[in-house]
């Protein structure tokens, strides 16, 4: 009983040493070679569109971004760009994306990838165009986009061609050593007579789903509650 005790002290410790750090798109770790940052646009109870806006985007029926970097660029040769140099396991890139969207090329560490941003919803909706985990957290990497062309996918004439980007965010997934301890910490605690409540189980289970079933198992194998 003991040895699976220390097994869901370890599991809990896994799990809480990952920590996602959200980095926006005007942070200045994020090189860019045009465009600039534009809003979304707002709408009132409504659903009437609030006048005093230009030059603002449409999110779809939610705003879904504070903001985003727009690259444009007249034709099909890459002119603009992005890139960031970054030290984490993992890298999520969350964009803008719409039924206009390009083909875009992604470069991780050298490794280049073309990825289709084409969504037939319409307006511009969040998601994750691109993502890698398994990445050694000790090193730098590079992660850099650029337009390649139309999507496929998109049906238009040669005089509707646009070329553009949204992004929204990169989220960067690092160790935290110092996280890992403490909730260590407070759960072997709960051997002796102090038990760990359910404010601290909602509060890391916020952090992860899988952190409240390490905790639910610390609390059957090793305090029998």
């Amino acid at each position: 009983m003991r040895s699976i005790g220390f097994f869901a002290l370890s599991f809990i410790s896994v799990v809480l040493a990952d920590k996602n750090t959200t980095i926006d798109d005007t942070d200045a770790s994020i090189q860019y070679s045009g465009g600039g940052h534009e809003l979304p646009c707002l709408f009132g109870p409504d659903g009437t569109f609030l006048p005093g806006q230009p030059g603002c985007f449409n999110s779809g029926p939610k705003n879904c971004s504070s903001g985003a970097h727009l690259l444009k660029q007249p034709t099909e040769q890459p002119t603009s760009s992005l890139s960031m140099v970054f030290k984490g396991s993992a890298v999520y890139m969350n964009v803008l994306l719409s039924n206009i969207s390009n083909v875009y090329t992604v470069t991780l560490d050298g490794k280049a990838t073309d990825v289709d941003g084409f969504r037939p919803q319409g307006p511009l909706l969040c998601d994750t165009l691109f993502s890698q985990t398994g990445l050694d957290p000790t090193k730098e990497h590079n992660i850099s986009l650029s337009i390649k062309g139309l999507s496929p996918s998109l049906n238009t004439t040669s005089t509707e061609k646009i070329f553009s980007f949204w992004l929204d965010n990169f989220v960067v997934t690092t160790p935290d050593n110092s996280g890992s301890s403490a909730a260590a910490s407070q759960t072997a605690g709960g051997s002796g007579s102090a038990k760990p409540t359910n404010g601290v189980v909602s509060q890391l289970a916020a952090t992860s789903p899988w952190i409240a079933f390490g905790l639910s198992a610390v609390h059957t194998l090793i305090l029998g509650v």
